[in-house]
């Protein structure tokens, strides 16, 4: 595989894992809320989902590493994440004891807190990768993150569909705010101010990163050397070798 599509692939794995780990954290937050009880359907199997995923990756990813010790240090929050205790509990038919109840509570604690350490592992490597269809990627996670948490908040109150949340969502994230569905819960309220802040560092880091992207192209074509030869008159493979090429050493360079 060339390097720029294992560098794509490496992309797309990281939106995914930053998508799971906020899903989970999400439903972490509101299942110790008791807002919802992650026991019961759907959510139970949206948790099962992602501890499976979360358990596959994390054991494949032990298995592909060179030195295990130093794998295992750095992501012992990895692994906490994957602990199945509620199962566990079940298991040992101890589950009914409200002592152990509570203690489950801690531990999906813990859990969301590991959740949280790897959400932002994950976030930061991605935000490094600078880029407009990063943005694009952090503003779906916004506002799908923003359309099920007012969904679950404002069920019962102005919002009345998952349709409708999303709508909401998305004029919020936006900055519009027509005013068609305004929040009436605190919890509610809450998710429209991050919503709103949010919005508008996006929107900003949005029209700057566009600016620069012209301003970038504006440059490239009046530098000279040898990186900017125009290579047009070469077949498009070697056209490709070339690009991939100096993708490589730019990536091997920049992580030094």
């Amino acid at each position: 595989m060339k390097f720029y599509d294992s560098k794509k692939l490496h992309k797309i794995y990281n939106f995914f894992v930053i998508l799971f780990s906020f899903t989970a954290v999400i439903l972490a937050f509101l299942d110790l809320g008791n807002k919802i009880n992650i026991d019961i359907s759907p959510y139970n199997y949206i948790d099962n989902s992602i501890l499976i995923i979360f358990t596959v990756d994390y054991f494949v990813r032990f298995i592909i590493s060179k030195d295990k010790k130093k794998f295992f240090k750095e992501n012992i929050f990895d692994l906490i994440a994957i602990i199945p205790f509620n199962s566990f509990f079940r298991a040992t038919r101890l589950f009914r004891a409200v002592k152990l109840i509570r203690l489950t509570k801690f531990f999906r604690l813990v859990r969301l807190l590991a959740f949280l350490e790897k959400s932002k592992r994950e976030t930061k490597n991605f935000i490094y990768m600078n880029g407009l269809a990063y943005l694009i990627y952090a503003n779906i996670i916004t506002i799908t993150i923003g359309a099920f948490s007012i969904y679950i908040f404002e069920k019962e109150a102005t919002v009345k569909s998952l349709g409708d949340a999303f709508w909401w969502s998305f004029v919020t994230a936006t900055t519009v705010g027509y005013g068609d569905i305004s929040p009436s819960t605190i919890p509610g309220r809450i998710t429209a101010t991050i919503l709103m802040v949010m919005g508008i560092g996006l929107i900003s880091l949005l029209t700057g990163t566009i600016s620069t992207y012209f301003i970038s192209k504006a440059n490239s074509q009046t530098k000279k050397g040898p990186l900017n030869q125009d290579y047009s008159n070469l077949p498009e493979d070697a056209q490709i070798e070339i690009e991939n090429f100096i993708e490589y050493i730019r990536h091997k360079y920049n992580n030094k």
